[in-house]
């Protein structure tokens, strides 16, 4: 099993829309897990699994040049996509591995 996503809300300054401030690769109880910290105004994502992939829906902004870190397995990918509402974490895991997905504000 892998702990996919916790979110960590941080300090921020004072800013219209929430926002990314990073995305990280580690291990939680010898299992995988990503961590996206986010600005302390982001409401809770939306989380849904689609075949290989973990989708973390984000309703705030990721800057242009966001970096992402290495993945190891069993996550096999970690790509953002932009969208008009905000921000798109795709994580592509294996079909079998289950997965978990945690909010800590």
């Amino acid at each position: 099993m892998i702990a996919v996503v916790g979110l960590l809300a941080t300090m921020a300054a004072a800013v219209s829309l929430p926002e990314v401030h990073a995305v990280r690769a580690t291990w939680i109880d010898q299992r995988a897990a990503i961590r996206i910290l986010v600005s302390e105004d982001m409401p809770p994502a939306e989380i849904v699994r689609e075949g290989e992939e973990v989708l973390v829906r984000l309703p705030g902004v990721a800057p242009e040049n966001f970096p992402l870190p290495t993945v190891e397995r069993p996550l096999e990918g970690l790509w953002v996509d932009r969208e008009e509402t905000g921000t798109l974490l795709r994580i592509n895991v294996a079909e079998g591995v289950p997965y978990e997905a945690s909010y800590e504000p």
